[in-house]
């Protein structure tokens, strides 16, 4: 199944790679006097899934050797360690609870675009609803059933077209909470800098411009996550013809009458 926590956060960075940053072999601040056990990373939020520690030149991995607190980058080792510890991880510039939020966002807006009463589950096995502070955040098809949903002959995990259109969700959700900011926070001003205006209040109207052009994306996401679902056209109320045949020009061929007004081409008015 497909887990927002995982796969949604990775979805997020998908189109802004440049926002993520690999920090290798770094080392953690804290003292090595052999009885303290918290140190810290200089470079945080970080994606938890990437965190991995070094400690005598060998991989520890989290969750057996230490509690990762990825958002604030607190590492709380189980043994005080006797030498600097180093770690690899990935820094980002949102906390990966604000990344869930965000996905959680972005799945209600392909509900409300696409309503087919897909559910939330924090486990993987029984199902538990799922909130934005959970780890995990599974999409299934019911409370009832905790399964896959299926699109089409695929489900919905295996089909790229359904991601699609639920990570442009997330994109969309994300930019719309940037434009909602902008236009409620920036100001108009003008400052000079070796000769050069800069004019703050192009910035919410170059968010909102960035939305609108996402929003068309995310529409044609829709109709090809409806179509791969059901290619024979009965989601949009009617059977689509061939575009060739004499039925599909009496359908959808359109024209404006002599009192302007917009009829199918077979209505003689």
């Amino acid at each position: 199944m497909y887990d927002l926590g995982v796969q949604g956060v990775n979805a997020f960075f998908q189109r802004r790679p440049g926002a993520k940053r690999l920090i290798p072999r770094a080392p953690l601040s804290g003292l090595t006097d052999g009885a303290n056990k918290i140190f810290y990373s200089p470079h945080a939020p970080f994606l938890y899934s990437s965190f991995s520690a070094f400690m005598y030149g060998t991989a520890v991995v989290a969750g057996s050797f230490a509690s990762v607190d990825a958002d604030r980058g607190v590492i709380t080792f189980n043994a005080a360690p006797l030498v600097q510890p180093l770690a690899d991880y990935t820094a980002v510039p949102l906390t990966q609870r604000q990344i869930i939020y965000f996905c959680f966002a972005g799945f209600d807006l392909m509900e409300s675009l696409y309503t087919r009463g897909l559910a939330l589950s924090s486990s993987s096995s029984t199902y538990v609803q799922a909130t934005p502070e959970d780890d995990h955040a599974y999409i299934c098809t019911s409370p009832a059933t905790l399964s896959d949903p299926t699109a089409g002959s695929l489900f919905f995990s295996t089909s790229r077209i359904q991601r699609q259109l639920l990570e442009r969700c997330i994109e969309f959700a994300y930019l719309d909470s940037l434009s909602y900011e902008s236009a409620a926070g920036d100001v108009n001003f003008r400052e000079r800098m070796g000769g050069v205006a800069v004019d703050a209040i192009q910035r919410p109207k170059n968010l909102l411009a960035a939305r609108d052009a996402l929003w068309k994306d995310v529409v044609r996401a829709y109709y090809a996550a409806l179509d791969e679902v059901d290619p024979t056209g009965e989601h949009y109320a009617q059977k689509i013809s061939p575009v060739h045949t004499d039925e599909y020009k009496d359908v959808w061929q359109w024209q404006t009458n002599a009192n302007g007004l917009v009829i199918p081409k077979w209505i003689n008015w």
